[in-house]
């Protein structure tokens, strides 16, 4: 876990600097551009569910652990979400060890939690026929 907003910020600045330093051509790179956009949102808090390299079941289980750990936040009050923006940060050797990934293990799930700046209300939605067969 790496806490601290200004920690955070500063992980964040990195992997966006990365990001535009490496990404690809093509749509969906606007917001390595933008001055405005924060990699981790100004959140206190990152969860990073990494994953054995040498499992082949590790991706599929770091995600289980990420929706279980998302929906424990939520009934307790707070906000997560799962961001992908700093995952090519994160899976370059600079990024890995500056969090403190262990050598063998791949980071699949990085996880935001906090204090949700606001809580939207549920909305009511048309029930779709389900058909079993």
């Amino acid at each position: 876990m790496v806490t601290g907003a200004k920690r955070l910020a500063d992980y964040g600045e990195r992997a966006k600097a990365h990001a535009r330093a490496t990404r690809p051509d093509g749509p969906g790179w606007d917001w390595v551009d933008d001055p405005g956009f924060r990699i981790f949102w100004n959140a206190p808090a990152l969860i990073l569910i990494s994953g054995a390299r040498s499992i082949a079941e590790s991706p599929w289980d770091c995600c289980r652990a990420g929706q279980n750990l998302m929906l424990s936040a939520h009934a307790r009050g707070l906000g997560a979400c799962w961001v992908g923006s700093p995952m090519a940060w994160l899976t370059a050797p600079e990024g890995a060890s500056e969090v403190g990934i262990p050598d063998g293990f791949a980071p699949v799930a990085p996880i935001l939690v906090g204090h949700p700046a606001v809580t939207p209300l549920p909305r009511e939605i048309e029930r779709p026929e389900i058909v079993w067969r």
